[in-house]
Formats: structure tokens, sequence, C-alpha cells
């Protein structure tokens, strides 16, 4: 039976779970889950003589895994052979393949050069086990697809419960060991192909190994770029250097895809949750959700990506998150383990971590340190920077053992340029040197407009903010409690030649330890060691540590540029401390035991603030504070005013309720005789109030919202008569009015005001 040719066209991207797409959430990307209703959409052509055409070019249906193992003229269930051929053409999946029932030993296709469509449907129950050794070494590049090459497209295909291995016992020297095969993943084993709605699950071992790919770039051909987009694994990965979708890449872009495994480097190397190694990589709108385990020797691990060096391009992570949770040796992010920027920038930007990092670090060795709840270590040389903006971390950060340098909530160490702006951590953090909550040690990092608010304990340089820092500090804050051994500052450890400006802590601090030869036992609101200059800043909590060493602002202060002239070293200007909580503390020391080594620092303006004052330390601040308190007095007794003038009316009306008294707009005859108290009392009750308190009270209101008519309305009166209603024409509601009241009726009798309240006319005459 013939089969008419189908025109295939993607009804929707096919996924188990999710259509993962972004939308922004304050700002910040999350998943869009699709509902759990939704129906996907896959073609099937099965049948022998099924054809395809897609935009106008014929593809080769395959409908059974025989069919792709025959396609390299290479049987995958022996050794890789020479035999096998590079695949070109155009081939698409017919149907559901199930490759369950064999074991293979080698990819079912070595190398395609072509453009594989799945059609939407699937590869099942794909098993790839080698133990062999070919040269010495174990089998690499285990897949669907050994090997793409550049300009080739694979789209809309799944490979589902896959289970890839590599590994072979090679004997050393040493002894024997354990080897794995490198370049392991479920789709593509080494890829250059463009890569569009691809996913995976299932389990990979092995090195530089991936959940989707094992390697993206194949070395010598540098400098061709590829995309994958639109894909994802949820694919449990375990080797070295290996990822949740790709271990090791280099000239990609991916756009909006994403890894759920959990991801083991417990045999080493770098790992990460979406990517392990990612050179000249740029990652847009994606995430990571699977933890990421390092063990006790783990290095550059990150819930995103792992390490990341720096390339021949300017690299960017941009719209991306990770949630897992990343442990290991050193160099470990919540959502980068380690950044390198030595021949171009490095710019992360809108992207945030929320998994706890946590360090085992037991023995004592000379490594480049750091752990950071968004980013481990990141080192930037020459002119160039690395970037961090509109980002955060929300993990604990947390070194275990007697040993770890460079601890942040949000960056655990940095070297070089760098800036990081409108950004934030608030998880707690535990460090050994060098510990802060949102940087550990900052070098000359740049901190603007950005805070922490956990609480640190660290060994010594441990701050609110950063544990040291040599850069410059402006418009930023921290709120969480500080614990040190020494050198304890609220906002900076140590402030080491930097600057800092129009920021505040309001923690309190405790240094525990006392001076030595070695170390300072200081204990500041805002910085334990100041050597830097501090302006325009202040600090609000409790400060405890060894006398002569713990201040409100600085635990201690000096010059050690050997200038006693020198303006930005030792310098504090125009900054306060809370004096109530701290009524014995100077605003700084200089230990006489420093005289023979160091100068004195200097304190210009600022000073010591009451607890109510210092809730207004901005503005003497800004020397604001004079024009401050004359407002709000100002405001008081407008306020004061506006309530006596209440109580009065408040007072009047009662009055007038109380002599049973009605204001009404029409005069009528008396029908009894007129009672001279109850005349008396009214007009007492309208001469109660001025009428400039009636006039500030009336004004804007309806006639029928007024209780009492002001004084002096411009009114049209009607002509003077004994009888008849009587108009008073007033202006459209809302505008100001007056009236002046010359005569009152009292239960139906008639008073006139203007005559000490004689009754003798029997009927009101109308003004």
């Amino acid at each position: 039976m013939a089969y008419p040719e189908a025109e295939y066209r993607p009804l929707y991207y096919r996924h188990l779970d999710s259509i993962h797409r972004r939308r922004p959430h304050n700002g910040y990307p999350i998943p869009l889950l699709a509902p759990a209703s939704t129906q996907y959409a896959s073609v099937t052509l099965s049948g022998a003589n099924a054809g395809l055409k897609i935009n106008g070019t014929n593809y080769t249906l395959i409908q059974t895994v025989a069919q792709l193992d025959a396609l390299d003229s290479h049987d995958a269930t022996v050794l890789p052979g020479t035999t096998a051929a590079s695949v070109s053409g155009n081939y698409a999946l017919g149907q559901n393949i199930d490759a369950s029932g064999t074991t293979y030993t080698d990819a079912l296709i070595e190398k395609f050069s072509g453009m594989p469509a799945g059609l939407d449907h699937t590869v099942g129950n794909l098993t790839i086990t080698s133990t062999a050794l070919v040269n010495n070494n174990p089998v690499s590049n285990l897949a669907l697809i050994g090997q793409t090459t550049a300009g080739g497209l694979v789209r809309d295909i799944g490979v589902v419960n896959a289970n890839i291995s590599s590994s072979a016992t090679v004997v050393f020297s040493s002894g024997p060991q354990t080897v794995y095969g490198n370049f392991l993943g479920a789709l593509v084993g080494s890829n250059l192909a463009n890569i569009s709605k691809a996913y995976s699950t299932g389990t990979v071992v092995g090195g530089n190994s991936g959940g989707l790919i094992g390697y993206n770039g194949i070395f010598p051909q540098p400098g061709v770029f590829n995309t994958i987009s639109d894909s994802f694994s949820t694919v449990n990965v375990t080797g070295a250097t290996v990822g949740g979708l790709i271990g090791r890449s280099e000239y990609l872009k991916i756009y909006r895809s994403h890894a759920s495994g959990t991801v083991d480097s417990s045999l080493g190397g770098n790992s990460g949750g979406l990517i392990g190694y990612a050179s000249n990589t740029n990652v847009y709108d994606s995430y990571a959700t699977g933890d990421v385990l390092g063990g006790t020797i783990g290095v550059g691990l990150g819930g995103l990506i792992g390490n990341v060096p720096s390339g021949s391009a300017p690299i960017l992570i941009r719209n991306s998150f990770a949630t897992g949770n990343a442990t290991g040796f050193y160099d470990l992010g919540g959502l980068v383990g380690t950044v390198s920027s030595s021949i171009s920038n490095f710019t992360l930007e809108n992207s945030y971590a929320t998994g706890n990092v946590t360090s085992y670090q037991n023995t004592d060795v000379s490594q480049p340190p750091g752990i950071g709840g968004l980013i481990g270590a990141a080192s930037s040389f020459g002119s160039n920077i690395v970037t961090i903006t509109n980002s955060h971390a929300t993990g604990n950060v947390t070194y275990t053992g007697a040993f770890g340098t460079g601890a942040g909530g949000l960056v655990g160490y940095t070297q070089g340029n760098g800036l990081i702006a409108n950004s934030y951590a608030t998880g707690n953090v535990t460090g050994v040197s060098g510990t802060g909550g949102l940087i550990g040690t900052g070098g000359s990092t740049n901190i603007t407009n950005s805070y922490a608010t956990g609480n640190v304990t660290g060994g010594n340089n441990a701050g609110g903010l950063a544990g040291s820092s040599s850069a410059t500090i402006t418009n930023s804050y921290a709120t969480g409690n500080v614990v040190a051994n020494v050198q304890a500052g609220g906002l900076v450890g140590t402030n080491a030649g930097g600057t800092i400006t129009g920021s505040h802590a309001t923690g309190s601090v405790t240094a525990l330890g006392t001076t030595t030869n070695a170390t300072l036992a200081s204990a500041g609101g805002l910085v334990g060691t100041n050597f830097g200059l501090i302006s325009n800043s202040y600090a609000t909590g409790a400060v405890t540590g060894q006398s002569g060493y713990t201040g409100g602002i600085a635990g201690v202060n000096f010059n050690n540029s050997g200038n006693p002239n020198n303006t930005t070293t030792g310098v504090i200007n125009n900054s306060y401390y809370n004096s109530e909580v701290n009524p014995s503390l100077p605003a700084t020391n200089f230990p006489s035991g420093l005289a023979s080594q160091l100068v004195a620092g200097k304190v210009t303006g600022g000073g010591g603030l009451t607890s109510a004052q210092i809730k207004d330390a901005p503005f003497y601040i800004n020397g604001t504070i004079n024009q401050v308190f004359a407002a709000r007095a100002a405001a008081a007794e407008a306020a004061a005013a506006a309530s006596a003038a209440a109580a009065r009316l408040a007072q009047t009306q009662h009055a007038a309720s109380g002599a049973g008294n009605v204001i009404s707009n029409r005069a009528t005859a008396p029908t009894t005789v007129p009672n001279g108290l109850l005349a008396t009392a009214g007009r007492a009750a309208v001469e109660a109030v001025s009428s400039a308190d009636v006039d500030a009270l009336i004004q804007g209101c309806e006639p029928t919202q007024t209780p009492l008519p002001a004084v002096r309305t411009h009114t049209q009166h009607a002509s003077t008569t004994t009888s008849g209603p009587h108009k008073v024409h007033v202006s459209s509601p809302g505008a100001h009015y007056r009236a002046r009241i010359r005569s009152i009726e009292v239960d139906g009798q008639h008073f006139d005001l203007d005559n000490g309240g004689r009754n003798s006319a029997p009927t009101p005459n109308a003004q």
C-alpha cells in the first residue's frame, strides 16, 4: 500500500511535564509550566512506503531501531569500528522507537552530518555500556548519535529512559585504576550541530558528559558557534566534569533550556546543574533545579555552571537561575562555581540562586579560595571586568572544617576588577577567613546599591556586607549580626584602603578574640579595622569586643601610607553611631601599640547619636536635620490646631443639640409663645464658634453636609416680608461660602439674634 507524502510542521514543543518558556516574576525568570491536561502532538508515519517532505526537502523515514543502527553500516553491539560511515542526508523518525532488549557498546550512529528530525517522537530504553579499552583508553562519544558536524540541525526528538556509561580498568605504575570514557550523552556525544526542542531522561556515567550532550564543540574547530534551544534533560549524571544538560561546552549559545537531574561529580572535575565546564558560552533564559554533589574533592561546582574560564569572546549569563544545593571542596557557587576573565569580560545579569552552598574543607591547602551563594570565585585580569547586576542569592553559605577562605552570601572571593550593582543576598554565611554577607574577600570589586541581610559568623575579617574590601562601596547596607574572632564589622571586617560612602549597618557586632602581634581584635559598628576612607555613613548596632579595640564606627582606625596628610587612608568623615547602645565606646581607636609603626587616623564631623536621633542619621549626614526638625514642628503645630478646632466644633454641636436647635432656610410663623431662655441658649451656641474656625471646617462642603452655617456668605436676599418662604442662593457644591446668622428658630419660635435675643417680633425678618 502506498502512503502519501506528509508535510510536517511542528505543532507544539512536546514535553513530558512542562513547556519551558519564560515569563518574568518580580523581574526575575521563572519556569512556565503547561497545564496537566496539555496534549502534545506528533506526526506518525508508519509503514514501509511512507514519505515525508519538510519545507520542500524529502526525508527518509526511520521506523525501527535496526534501521537506526544500520545507517552507518556498523553494528553498535560491537566495539567502535573503522568501517563506520559518516551519515549524511535527511532522516526522520516515523514513529516512537523502542530500543529495549539489546545492550549496545557503541553509538547507534557514530557520526551524523545530516538533518535528523524526530517529528516529536522518541527513542526509548536505549542502553549503551562499554567496559572496553581502545588505544588504552575507555570508549568515548557514546550516545544515540556519537558525533554531529557543523551546520546540521537535530530537532523535535526525545531519548527517554536512556542508560549510557563507559568505564574501564587501566593499569598504571601505581596500580590498576578505573577510568571513565569521555563525551557521553543521551542524544549526542560530541556536538557541533544546532539542536532545537530535544530532551532526554535516564542516567549517564562518564567524563566530560551530560544529560543531553557530552561535549559541545569539537577541537580543532574553535570559533564555530552553534545553538541549543528549547531543550531539557532530567538525566542523573555521574562523572568528572559533568553537567545536567551538557558536560563541557565551547562556542555555544543556549536559549530557554533546563536540566533537573542530580549531578554527581564526586570523581572530581568541574560540574554544574546545567553545564559542567563552559568556555565561550552564553546562556539565556535557562535554569537548573538538580543538586550538584562534589563530595570532599569537588572543585569548581555550580548550581547552573561549574567553571566559566576566560574565553576569546565576552561571556554573558542572562535571565537564568538555579535552585539546587551545591556541595564540594572549594570554588562552589549557587549559580556558578568559578569565573575567570583574563581575555574578555564576564557579565551576569538578572539571575539568581536559591540553593545552599556547603564546602567540606578539613585540609589546609593553597588554592584559589571561594564559596558563594551566587558565585564561588571570580577573577579578572588586565582591563577585563566581572560584572554582576540585578541578581541575588538566598541560600546559606557554609564552610565546614577548620579551613576555608572567602565565603560570601553572593560571591565568595573576587580578584581584579569587578562590579556588583543592584544585587543582594539573604542567606546566613559561616566561614573561617574573609566572611561577608555579600562578599567574602572583596578585592577591588566595587559594590553599589546592594545589600545583605544574613547573619555572618567567621574567624577573622568578617563583615555584614564584606569580610574584607579594598574597593568602593556606595549606597549599600547590611542588617545581619556579625560574630568573629577578630576584625569584625557591621558592614566590612577590614576596609583595606577602600572607600565606603553613603552606606550603613544595623546589626550587632561581636569580636571574641584578643589582640596579638599578628592580629587586631577589632570590632566596629561599621568597620572592624579601617585604613581606608569612610564617609557619610552610619551604624546602629551594639558593638562588643576588647577594650581599646572596639568603636561605634570603626574598632581601629589608622593611616598606613606613611604620609600623615594622606586623605584616603584612615579617614572617617561625617559618620555616626548609636552612642546610647554603646555608651562607653568612642567612635574609633588608635591603640598605643600601633604608634611605633603607623599614624593615627583622622575623624572629622559625625559622632554619637541617641537611639532616637540615629533614626534620623541620613538627615544628620546630609545636613538637613534642622530643616527636618522645623518641618516636623510645623506639622505638629498644624495637627494640634486642627485637633483643637475639631474639639471646639464638637463642643458647639453638642451645645446646639442640647438646646434643641434646628436651623432651617425657611422662616415660619411661631405657633407658641417665644421662650427667652431657649433664645439665649441658641444664641450662645452660635456665638461659641468664631467665624474663622467655622470657615476652616466648612469650606468645600455642600450645604446639607454643614453642621452649622458659617458667617459672612455673600447671598442674594429675598424681599423683606412677614410671610412666605425665604430663599438663600449659594454657590455650587464644593465652592467656598459663608453665611451670617441673624435669627434662629427654636421649637417653631423665631428669635432675632441682632437685638440681644429679644423676641418681640412675631415673625422673622429676612436678612
